[in-house]
C-alpha cells in the first residue's frame, strides 16, 4: 500500500516546489498488474484521479496529469489547467515542468469532456501527439491519453491507449 498525492506546484524562494493537497491510497500490484489490459489501466486512473479531484463532475474542462515511476505505479497527480464548459489549455511546459519535479517516466493526460460525450475532437489527437514528440528526447512517455465524462451518474471515459490511438 502506497499513497498518492495531488500535488500543487507553488514558487516560494526563487525556486519551483510541490505541496500535496489530497492523497489516496493505492495497492501497487494491481497496477503493475493492470498494465498490460489498457482499458483495465485507464480505469484504474479514472478512478484514482476522480477520487482526488472528482474530475468526471465538474462543470468545466480540467486538463489534468498523473505521473508514474519506471513500473507504472502513481507517484503523482497534478491540475494543468482550468477553462471554460468546451475548452482549456494544453500548456506542454506546466506539463513537462511537473513531470521533471517528481522525476517520472511517463505519464498520463487526462481532460474532462462535460457534456458528457467522451469522443475525442481533432484537437485532442494533435494536441497528445505533439506533446508525444516534445517529450520524447527527454526520456519521458506519454503512456496514454484518456477523456473523462460522466453519464447517468456514472463516470465514462475514452482511453487513446485502448482504442489505438496512440
Amino acid at each position: 500500500m502506497t499513497d498518492v498525492f495531488l500535488y500543487s506546484l507553488t514558487k516560494a524562494y526563487n525556486r519551483l516546489s510541490l505541496f500535496p493537497e489530497k492523497h489516496a491510497e493505492i495497492e501497487e500490484d494491481d497496477f503493475i498488474r493492470d498494465v498490460k489490459s489498457p482499458n483495465a489501466f485507464a480505469k484504474r486512473i479514472v478512478n484514482l484521479v476522480d477520487e482526488l479531484t472528482n474530475l468526471s463532475m465538474r462543470p468545466e474542462e480540467h486538463l489534468m496529469i498523473v505521473t508514474f515511476s519506471g513500473m507504472m505505479i502513481p507517484t503523482g497527480v497534478f491540475e494543468i489547467s482550468h477553462g471554460t464548459k468546451h475548452s482549456t489549455l494544453s500548456a506542454m511546459v506546466q506539463i513537462v515542468t511537473r513531470a521533471l519535479l517528481i522525476n517520472a517516466d511517463a505519464i498520463i493526460v487526462l481532460h474532462n469532456h462535460p457534456g458528457g460525450i467522451i469522443t475525442e475532437s481533432e484537437t485532442d489527437v494533435e494536441t497528445v501527439t505533439a506533446l508525444k514528440d516534445f517529450i520524447k528526447p527527454l526520456d519521458l512517455q506519454v503512456f496514454d491519453s484518456i477523456i473523462v465524462g460522466e453519464k447517468s451518474g456514472s463516470t465514462i471515459f475514452n482511453s487513446f491507449r485502448e482504442r489505438g490511438l496512440l
